[in-house]
């Protein structure tokens, strides 16, 4: 009986010392393929009137986005990036560089929402994180 006691016992330290816990990934964390954008003010999305592709990476504490797209058969290059928080649905991006050099230092504050695979930004919220009629609106699919 002492010797299945102590088996038993030496196989739970076993197996609890064999299992590992996976570092929490932040909800953000990895990248992201655009499949669905609007913007206010405009009769284009993508990918329909707006043609190309972009995507999107984070780290825990940094994000970056590139594309090309193409308006009217123009192309558009299309990147930015710098640091972000996420405090649940409130997610505001730091633009350390971007293509336009007057969005350099500023901050956007945008409501995010995961769905699955799927992450859903809108912006630009207001100080008390409300969205008026006209926002931009953007859905990106998960990368393996």
């Amino acid at each position: 009986m002492k010797k299945i006691s102590l088996l038993s016992t030496l196989l739970i330290f076993l197996l609890v010392g064999s299992c590992t816990v996976e570092e929490d990934k932040y909800p953000l964390e990895g990248a992201w393929r655009l499949a669905y954008s609007q913007w206010p003010g405009h009769d284009m999305t993508f990918p329909d009137q707006i043609t190309g592709s972009s995507i999107k990476f984070f780290s825990k504490e940094h994000f970056v986005f590139t594309g090309r797209l193409f308006v009217d058969d123009v192309p558009m290059v299309y990147m930015g990036g710098g640091r972000y928080t996420l405090e649940g649905d409130r997610y505001s991006e730091m633009f350390d560089y971007h293509r336009s050099d007057d969005m350099i230092g500023t901050t956007t504050r945008i409501l995010v929402e995961i769905r699955g695979d799927t992450l859903i930004q809108r912006w630009p919220a207001n100080e008390n994180w409300e969205l008026d009629d006209l926002h931009h609106m953007q859905k990106y699919v998960r990368m393996d």
